[in-house]
């Protein structure tokens, strides 16, 4: 009994050990594709995801991801910084948060500082904040931006 009973307790820990390493594999995994100069875009419309329909897309704005660091650049120069944690929610979704280290556009930008990163692989990243019920997208920049 006390054998079934370990043995029980044994695969129980080895799930969330498991588990918890897969999340964290997937969090360093989306930290990576990251890793990138991107165009912020920002639909104008209705929140459907479509990365070739570039008429709906505002993209006043880019994203240079470095290691756990951001910086927000509207037409090419500098109007943000700071740091963003990624936390896996399920699946292909992620919650991100930006802390900015000077005057916070990043927040005037997306309404609010935690947003959901969405991995659509092929498509690329959606980003959606709930409280404005707003949709961005990340498309590879191919530019290098002004510092």
């Amino acid at each position: 009994m006390s054998f079934k009973l370990n043995s029980k307790l044994h695969f129980l820990l080895i799930t969330v050990l498991v588990s918890s390493f897969s999340f964290s594999q997937d969090t360093t995994t989306i930290t990576e594709l990251l890793q990138n100069n991107w165009d912020l875009c920002k639909y104008r419309t209705d929140r459907h995801f479509c990365e070739f329909n570039s008429t709906r897309l505002d993209c006043d704005y880019q994203l240079e991801i470095t290691q756990n660091q951001f910086t927000l650049f509207k037409d090419s120069k500098k109007v943000d910084e700071g740091n963003f944690e990624i936390e896996h929610h399920s699946g292909d979704t992620f919650f991100i948060n930006f802390n900015s280290l000077s005057n916070n556009k990043i927040l005037e930008l997306f309404g609010a500082n935690t947003i959901k990163l969405f991995n659509k692989k092929e498509e690329g990243f959606a980003l959606f904040t709930e409280l404005t019920k707003t949709l961005f997208v990340l498309k590879n920049t191919k530019q290098y931006l002004e510092n």
